[in-house]
């Protein structure tokens, strides 16, 4: 499988030639194809972990824009990127670009691509990833307030179950508790 040397070549390779590579799979027609094919998503995470914030920020881009977060997060391959990014993310120099992910995610309002993802066979791995790397203050506040609105719904599958269980770790009992009250 090609990918796998691409992989190996974007951990182990910085040379000029390889910088021409990147710059093509970069491009935003192939960006958008890579994201969602069952081998291309491995080469953009190896690129999450080990590229240039340059490329981390190009990658992170296609998942702020408008309406595109909600596609990818239910789709197989891509939630595998969207996971990576936010973890990638979340300990990076990048906050802008978190920020612009996170306020995608988290929405306004009642209804926003987190209550939408969160009972998805793909996106609750994004939820339960978006939970763990919270940063307190108002993100905190918006996954509680989004969380007792699903709370029924998480409480009867699974994967909610295991969203539940994610909060607890992250919030503790006693806060979920505190909100519903």
């Amino acid at each position: 499988y090609s990918c796998r040397v691409l992989q190996r070549l974007i951990e182990h390779c910085h040379s000029p030639h390889m910088a021409e590579l990147l710059e093509k799979l970069l491009r935003s027609d192939n960006l958008e194809r890579l994201v969602t094919d069952a081998y291309g998503h491995n080469v953009l995470r190896a690129l999450l972990v080990h590229g240039s914030e340059d490329q981390l920020r190009r990658i992170v881009a296609l998942f702020a824009e408008e309406g595109k977060l909600l596609v990818y997060a239910r789709n197989r391959h891509a939630s595998l990127v969207v996971d990576q990014s936010l973890e990638t993310l979340s300990s990076s120099n990048l906050q802008a670009e978190r920020s612009a992910v996170m306020a995608a995610l988290l929405g306004e309002g009642s209804t926003s691509v987190f209550s939408l993802i969160a009972l998805d066979r793909f996106g609750n791995y994004i939820v339960q990833r978006a939970i763990a790397g919270c940063r307190g203050g108002e993100e905190e506040r918006r996954i509680v307030e989004l969380l007792n609105l699903l709370g029924p719904r998480l409480r009867r599958t699974a994967n909610g179950r295991h969203i539940m269980c994610a909060a607890r770790r992250r919030f503790g009992s006693e806060l979920l508790a505190a909100q519903r009250s």
